[in-house]
C-alpha cells in the first residue's frame, strides 16, 4: 500500500506515469496471503535483478511445492543463484 501511495505521489509531482517496481515486501505479502502465483512473479523479477533473498525464496517455493509442482532442479538453481549472490543460508540449503 505504501508503495502504491508513493507511486501516486510521484506521478502527481512529475505530471505523468511513474514506474514503481514491486519489492521483496510485496512478494512476501503475496506469499503470506497465499497468492503464490503473484509472489512467484514478483520474486522472479527481483531475482533477475540479482536479489539473493528473492532467489532463495524461489528455491524454497520450488523445493516445497508452494503454488507449483515440486521441482528440485529449479530449487537447486535458485538456491545456487542466491548462494552466488552472497546468501549463506541458501548455500546451506543448496547442499553445496
Amino acid at each position: 500500500m505504501k508503495n502504491a501511495i508513493f507511486c501516486l505521489l510521484l506521478s502527481c509531482v512529475f505530471g505523468g506515469f511513474v514506474f514503481c517496481a514491486d519489492t521483496i515486501d510485496d512478494a512476501n505479502k503475496a506469499y503470506n496471503s497465499g497468492d503464490y502465483t503473484k509472489a512467484i512473479e514478483i520474486y522472479k523479477k527481483i531475482c533477475e535483478d540479482k536479489d539473493a533473498k528473492a532467489c532463495a525464496s524461489l528455491g524454497y517455493i520450488y523445493r516445497n511445492g508452494k503454488g507449483v509442482s515440486e521441482n528440485n532442479t529449479l530449487s537447486q538453481e535458485f538456491y545456487k543463484k542466491a548462494c552466488d549472490l552472497g546468501d549463506k543460508e541458501a548455500c546451506t540449503n543448496a547442499s553445496w
